[in-house]
């Protein structure tokens, strides 16, 4: 009987730790459908019909496959999936293609099983406040004339997933970003950027033209109208840099993750340079579409596709890592 127990306990234990879902979605690329099938899947038109089935899933990049697998399903066309830093919730906005809905943009929080957290209409775009259990999430109304964003903003909102309740902390907001260490929220509103002291509850009108700022805030980009071309400025003076290194009509711009001011701008899924602005000197070069970054590898996921790499014979998927 005494054996039966401590089988029974170490059954317990082991059940525990392999359904322990703490961290499922830790250290995890995923894709919306449709980057997917742009990205991985379309290999020109001939012979080959859209299939409306894969903007509905998200696709989660898995090592013993080398690839991507389906990851769910849902009743609409994801638009974006980000997980949390504790790798214990997903966030993604996806668009109803079918009942009253049909057409609106909504923010989808799942827990570590996949159960709904909760659900809102017309969120447009959305960021982790990295340290709580806090999503900041941008509303609007889809706009076929407003080409910034392509939506008409409603406000900045902190929502508070222990509660499941919002707070309005600005009327206006195209995109949003998230100073880590003063847990400042920068609202970019095309006309202005606002500061909001997430700890003090207080919103205040800056002089910064954008809000994409570098790891250590020296520096920040701004594309015009939220499109291109791009500019770089320097925090302090807000003075625009000019860097001969850097092709202003570049159509992809992404601070280098841990940086501090480091710069990946270029092509989508072509080459691009790595810019230290500080210095204005290229740095390294990605060729390919970056998929995305893994904070356990220290690497980038880049798809290096045939039809833009015409060097290459063959398609393929690539870990890079930059020093």
């Amino acid at each position: 009987m005494k054996y039966k127990k401590i089988l029974y306990l170490l059954i317990i234990v082991f059940q525990t730790n392999l359904f322990s879902q703490s961290g499922v979605y830790s250290n995890k690329i995923f894709l919306s459908g449709k980057d997917y099938f742009w990205n991985l899947v379309f290999d020109g038109w001939e012979g080959k019909h859209y299939d409306w089935s894969l903007d509905r899933k998200v696709y989660v990049y898995d090592d013993s496959l080398r690839g991507f697998r389906e990851y769910l399903n849902l009743p609409g066309v994801c638009q974006r999936v980000v997980p949390n830093i504790y790798g214990n919730k997903l966030a993604l906005i996806f668009v109803p293609t079918s009942g009253t809905d049909f057409g609106e943009h909504h923010l989808l929080v799942l827990d570590s099983i996949g159960k709904k957290v909760i659900e809102i209409a017309n969120v447009f775009d959305f960021e982790w406040l990295p340290s709580k259990d806090t999503l900041i999430f941008v509303s609007g109304e889809y706009s076929e004339t407003n080409e910034i964003g392509g939506f008409t903003p409603t406000g900045t909102w902190i929502l508070d997933l222990k509660t499941k309740e919002s707070k309005k902390i600005s009327n206006e907001g195209y995109w949003v970003s998230i100073d880590e260490r003063s847990e400042t929220i920068f609202i970019d509103g095309y006309w202005k950027v606002y500061a909001y002291d997430y700890s003090k509850g207080i919103l205040r009108e800056t002089d910064l033209k954008g809000n994409r700022f570098s790891s250590d805030r020296k520096y920040y980009y701004r594309t015009i109208g939220g499109y291109w071309p791009i500019k770089v400025y320097e925090t302090a003076t807000n003075s625009v840099l000019t860097i001969s290194a850097i092709d202003t009509i570049a159509q992809y711009a992404q601070w280098l993750p841990g940086g501090s001011h480091s710069l990946v701008v270029g092509d989508p899924n072509k080459e691009k340079k790595i810019v230290n602005i500080k210095t204005g000197t290229v740095i390294g070069k990605i060729s390919g579409t970056i998929l995305g970054f893994d904070e356990k590898r220290r690497q980038h996921l880049v798809f290096k596709d045939k039809r833009h790499l015409k060097h290459l014979t063959k398609s393929k998927l690539e870990w890079v890592k930059i020093e």
